[in-house]
């Protein structure tokens, strides 16, 4: 039985919706524009792995021997320039990763304001304000930094 001014808070996992209304906050342009960019990251570092294999394979790959013709055989331009188009996507990728998470905690920051300043006077009267600040405080917190490194972890799993 909880007490008149007992809080109540659910811990675990963070469920399906809240992801959801997460990366809906972080605008889908935006977001789909991470997941492209975070695919391309990962393709670029497969495809440097592979090109390298086949450079010190004794039966080198077709595709990798039509890129080096590209750079005139020279190993080093080639793998040069694969280094700097992982790098520019990495960068993009990285930009991406940023505004997605800042647009969401701004959006996510703006709706609880919102939901405070609208709510119930009751609600002010039965809550000591030490607690209404640590608890907002806490869920600014999980915004900011725990739901975008789970955001970030679950896409780079998925790709």
């Amino acid at each position: 039985m909880l007490e008149i001014n007992e809080e109540y808070r659910d811990k675990g996992k963070i469920s399906t919706e809240t992801f959801l209304i997460y990366v809906r906050a972080c605008k889908w342009p935006l977001f789909i524009f991470l997941v492209v960019f975070s695919g391309l990251m990962q393709a670029s570092r497969s495809a440097i792995d592979f090109w390298l294999r086949s450079e010190i394979s004794d039966y080198p790959n077709q595709i990798f021997i039509t890129i080096d013709s590209w750079f005139n055989n020279n190993f080093s331009v080639t793998f040069g320039y694969m280094i700097v188009f992982n790098t520019m996507v990495t960068f993009l990728r990285c930009g991406g990763y940023v505004l997605c998470a800042s647009f969401a905690a701004y959006s996510m920051f703006k709706k609880l304001n919102s939901s405070i300043m609208y709510s119930n006077i009751r609600f002010f009267d039965d809550n000591p304000s030490g607690r209404i600040i640590n608890r907002l405080s806490s869920d600014v917190n999980v915004v900011d930094d725990t739901l975008p490194w789970f955001v970030h972890f679950t896409l780079e799993a998925l790709v």
